[in-house]
């Protein structure tokens, strides 16, 4: 697991020097017409997706069949499960809206709302409504029409799935409550873990001994390939996060939702790598991003946008979401650059 483990960081590694090579070897029209193609391919795939429900179940809107509020964990698109896509269509919107692609903004909304995966729905109009508001020079009415567009857009999902909106608000109702979801749970295990000890706190429990997909894996109740001999849980994991998220947890009815997952980047970089670990994230990654994001506006608001999203999944261990962010991150810094030396050739 540990080599495991060293592979999938070289390999993230890796993926961010290829296409920081790839996006400075290749021109601006080549780049938008790839993530173009990608993002297009997806919408396909998701609508395709959805229609093979209707003909299934035989009805217009498959929220109402017996699948009810999981439907939504059909429209995968080309990614492994809904959620990676709901995020990646949240990436598509920004890069459309940057290119005033307004029709290709609005099908990849309308496909985030079909995946339900409602955590990243609410994080994602979050940061945007901060954005629209506060950092962008819009004109007022041009806001107002967007906060429209995005009201009506969700009263059309309330009426497809009136369930998945309910309960994301009942969700978000337990928070402050005495028995909080395992989401809140599971960052009170991380800090009291993260404070037990000295050498804990500034190096953490080690890779996959505490918080991580790999840490589930090896737990032998994530994945079914895992071989039953190579099973192993470390005694801090058992003892927090495992007994958030394991077989007997989830038998219980509507157990599984994303509120209740331990599953954050934050939970596993304090919990197994530390201060240590959390300052070479912070200065070396998002550091690097954020001076970079000084020159685009865009670059700024998906920064926020992907630390939002930490809070929800390991994403450091799909080879998905922090491959397109990286990828359109750099797509919006050569565009930035390449204005610059055409305007200092000009003058």
């Amino acid at each position: 697991m540990i080599l495991l483990g060293l592979i999938t960081w070289m390999l993230c590694l890796t993926n961010n020097l290829i296409i920081n090579l790839n996006v400075k070897k290749n021109s601006l029209i080549k780049l938008y017409k790839t993530i173009n193609f990608l993002f297009d391919f997806n919408i396909l795939v998701s609508i395709a997706q959805y229609l093979i429900m209707m003909i299934e179940y035989k009805t217009i809107n498959p929220f109402t069949s017996q699948l009810g509020t999981s439907a939504g964990d059909s429209i995968k698109g080309i990614f492994a499960n809904s959620s990676v896509n709901m995020i990646i269509c949240s990436f598509a919107f920004i890069f459309y809206y940057s290119n005033k692609k307004t029709i290709k903004a609005v099908l990849n909304i309308v496909v985030m709302f079909l995946t339900t995966y409602m955590s990243g729905i609410l994080i994602f109009f979050s940061i945007f409504s901060i954005f629209i508001f506060f950092a962008s020079k819009m004109v007022l009415y041009k806001k107002m029409l967007i906060v429209l567009a995005a009201i009506l857009i969700g009263g059309i999902f309330y009426s497809i799935s009136k369930e998945n909106i309910d309960y994301a608000i009942i969700i978000g109702n337990t928070v402050l409550e005495d028995i909080p979801p395992r989401k809140i749970t599971s960052f009170e295990q991380t800090f009291q873990n993260a404070t037990s000890n000295i050498p804990t706190l500034i190096f953490g429990s080690g890779m996959r001994n505490f918080s991580s997909r790999l840490a589930f894996i090896a737990g032998g109740e994530y994945v079914s390939w895992y071989p039953p001999s190579l099973v192993r849980l470390s005694d801090v994991f058992y003892n927090n996060h495992f007994r958030l998220w394991n077989y007997e947890v989830l038998s219980v009815p509507f157990s599984d939702g994303t509120a209740n997952q331990p599953f954050s980047v934050f939970n596993q970089i304090v919990g197994e790598y530390g201060i240590i670990g959390s300052l070479i994230l912070l200065v070396f990654y998002i550091g690097g991003y954020f001076f970079n994001s000084l020159r685009n506006k865009y670059s700024r608001f998906f920064l926020f946008l992907l630390l939002g999203f930490m809070f929800l999944d390991y994403w450091f261990e799909y080879f998905s979401v922090i491959v397109f962010f990286e990828l359109i991150n750099s797509y919006w810094q050569k565009k930035t650059l390449d204005a610059k030396l055409s305007l200092i050739k000009q003058k």
